[in-house]
């Protein structure tokens, strides 16, 4: 009898453990339900997101952490969006161009790159710019000079009559100058030297035809001059040029700028009487042409017109381009943008400007231009080079940091093709010109 007394009291013990354990769970369910970030794992989910996103089957975002923080029920960012949108399928299309995660990626660029949309320290990787080898410069070598002897002009030899030799040979100096200008302002002339097959090694113009109306102030050498060129400035309206330490001239082309000033109206014919020495400073015939430019008192300053047309490197048209004219202070005295052909006009002043043709994410370019007086300057087409996104003139990491910001995503200047989207076309437009520098004339 106790035996039995013993296994009853047994059998209710049991009893009321297993009802205590079914009241925890119904109290533990209850809970969970009303936890406004937490929802119960649901396979029918993750089906459904591998279903719009195959890509993910066999990666690591085919878990349950692609939409919860470690294991159900609590929500990271991209499962509590999922839940706010429905959590249904067209959920998952609803929120692609979110950046749950707050990492600077949307939800469709971190699913398509297999990292966590849900996850701040999961995105995708930033490309890092290429490294490319640039070879130093060569150094030329410049012959010594004789320590202790100063330069100077080779002793002609004596004839034996004891007079100079006849100059030899037939170059050739062209001036070019507006043909108008206004009394009290300042002028250029472009001086274009012709060698003719001669070794120029130094030029002298005694200017002439200046009449009391124009006076002359100096000149600006180009790199055609060569290194360190060496001039007289304090001779009255005679130019001068001496190649240093050795160095000729032997191709054509403008080899300085000369500035004049208007002092009274009336016309003058620039002109000048020449001499010039080759490499053995012996003398060479040069001729010289004649220049005509009127000095007028009209309030109007004469103008003169460029005309040309520019490109891009990317195909697309050249219409988000511009054309500008820069002063001797670079500010803009006029500018246009290109038309859909390329094509463009600018009027201005007579006068020497920087022409600049430049476009947003393109590398500009610069080319001096004179404007003469009612005549239309014609100017060769150049092509833009894509790449120069923060206009430093140089394309190279920043500019690779800039288009890294905006992948993907809709930025103007870093669009190079002008398609509305920052991508792969864009960066390899800019690869095309990497390491390209400065504002390449033309």
């Amino acid at each position: 009898m106790q035996q039995k007394n013993s296994r009853n009291r047994l059998r209710s013990y049991i009893h009321l453990c297993l009802i205590s354990l079914g009241a925890l769970a119904v109290l533990t369910a209850a809970l969970l339900h009303s936890s406004p970030n937490s929802v119960s794992a649901a396979p029918g989910d993750l089906s459904s997101a591998v279903a719009k996103y195959p890509n993910i089957a066999n990666s690591m975002l085919n878990n349950c952490t692609f939409c919860h923080l470690g294991y159900p029920p609590n929500l990271n960012p991209y499962g509590a969006a999922y839940k706010a949108a429905g959590r249904n399928p067209a959920a998952f299309a609803a929120i692609e161009n979110l950046d749950s995660d707050k990492d600077g990626f949307t939800n469709l660029q971190e699913i398509t790159s297999l990292t966590f949309p849900g996850d701040p320290a999961s995105f995708p990787a930033v490309p890092t710019p290429t490294a490319i080898s640039v070879p130093p410069p060569t150094a030329t070598p410049v012959p010594p000079t004789a320590t202790g002897v100063p330069l100077g002009p080779t002793p002609i030899p004596p004839t034996a009559t004891g007079v100079p030799p006849t100059p030899s040979g037939q170059a050739s100096v062209a001036l070019t100058c507006p043909t108008s200008i206004l009394v009290g302002s300042t002028f250029t002339c472009n001086l274009a030297v012709n060698p003719a097959g001669a070794s120029l090694a130094g030029l002298q113009i005694n200017l002439s035809g200046l009449n009391g109306l124009v006076a002359y102030t100096g000149a600006q050498f180009t790199t055609l001059a060569g290194p360190s060129p060496v001039s007289l400035a304090n001779v009255t309206n005679i130019f001068t040029w001496a190649g240093s330490n050795g160095y000729v001239l032997t191709q054509a082309g403008n080899l300085a700028t000369l500035n004049f000033k208007a002092l009274s109206t009336g016309p003058v014919t620039l002109s000048g009487q020449t001499k010039a020495a080759n490499s053995a400073n012996a003398p060479i015939n040069v001729g010289i042409n004649s220049a005509a430019v009127t000095i007028v008192t009209t309030t109007e300053t004469p103008k003169g017109k460029v005309s040309g047309s520019a490109g891009l490197s990317s195909g697309i048209s050249p219409s988000r381009a511009s054309a500008a004219l820069l002063n001797a202070t670079g500010q803009v005295v006029v500018s246009t943008l290109l038309e859909d052909n390329g094509a463009y006009n600018l009027e201005a002043p007579v006068g020497t400007y920087t022409l600049r043709i430049s476009a947003p994410g393109y590398l500009a370019t610069k080319k001096s231009v004179t404007m003469v007086a009612n005549t239309s300057l014609p100017v060769a087409e150049v092509t833009l080079l894509a790449g120069d996104i923060n206009v430093d003139g140089s394309i190279d990491a920043l500019d690779l940091i800039s288009l890294g910001a905006a992948f993907e995503v809709s930025f103007s200047a870093a669009d190079l093709n002008a398609d509305g989207r920052i991508d792969i076309f864009d960066l390899t437009l800019l690869a095309i010109n990497w390491r390209k520098t400065g504002y390449p004339g033309w």
